[in-house]
């Protein structure tokens, strides 16, 4: 019997969805409240696709929604990313270990930046994603034949285009790359006990370049993101 495994892949906006929903065969779309759900079959494996919107909010919606309706083995975040380690090109692939909120910020209170109190009780700072996903995203990378690194990638509602502002999330949270969407997902999975993993394809270095070469290099990055994810479920075989 051929193995499957129901994946649940969320992306934030219609160009980094375009290529991996033209691969979906047999797509049945299912819509809860504002977005959008397609399963099918991808890579051999039965999936949930996703765009979330960009955005905390939008993706925390999104994440809960899939989880709450598909009950989806894994949640996978993917898409694009500004980079913020040195030496980072464009279209090369992040796969996080771990994300942080880093517009979490408590200001005079005293709590530590970017920590996440969890109605249980917990305290977190790293959300830490799943090893074995992890690993089988970067051997998926390296497949692929792209550029490839892992670490922490921070998420906020704000579109860094700042050396400042990257300095300063890379001094904090010492992340490799940021974008809007992916610890809010991550945050979303913990809550529901889901595992979880985010890869991410570089479009910009997140500094004053970036209103330009973000539109310019968005779409490659998204294609080079959607390439890795073909072969991580092609992996799961």
């Amino acid at each position: 019997m051929e193995n499957t495994c129901k994946i649940g892949i969320i992306v934030a906006m219609r160009s980094e969805l375009e290529k991996l929903a033209g691969m979906i065969s047999s797509p049945v779309t299912e819509k809860i409240g504002a977005h959008e759900f397609i399963s099918g079959r991808l890579a051999s494996q039965d999936v949930i696709l996703a765009c979330c919107g960009v955005g905390k909010v939008n993706a925390a919606a999104c994440a809960a929604e899939m989880i709450m309706r598909y009950a989806p083995a894994a949640v996978i975040n993917t898409g694009v990313a500004g980079g913020l380690a040195d030496g980072m090109r464009v279209g090369d692939i992040v796969v996080a270990d771990g994300a942080v909120e880093h517009d979490l910020d408590y200001g005079e209170l005293g709590d530590e930046r970017g920590m996440i109190f969890f109605p249980d009780g917990r305290e977190e700072k790293l959300l830490a994603a799943d090893e074995g996903t992890a690993d089988a995203l970067y051997l998926a990378a390296e497949k692929a034949a792209l550029g490839v690194r892992r670490g922490v990638v921070a998420s906020g509602d704000v579109f860094v285009s700042d050396s400042k502002k990257k300095q300063d999330i890379v001094a904090t949270f010492g992340a490799v790359a940021c974008e809007m969407e992916g610890a809010a997902i991550a945050h979303v999975c913990r809550l529901f006990g889901t595992p979880f993993g985010i890869l991410r394809s570089i479009s910009d270095s997140a500094n004053e370049d970036s209103p330009v070469d973000f539109p310019t290099f968005v779409k490659i990055a998204a294609d080079n993101a959607a390439s890795v994810i073909v072969n991580y479920l092609d992996g799961l075989n």
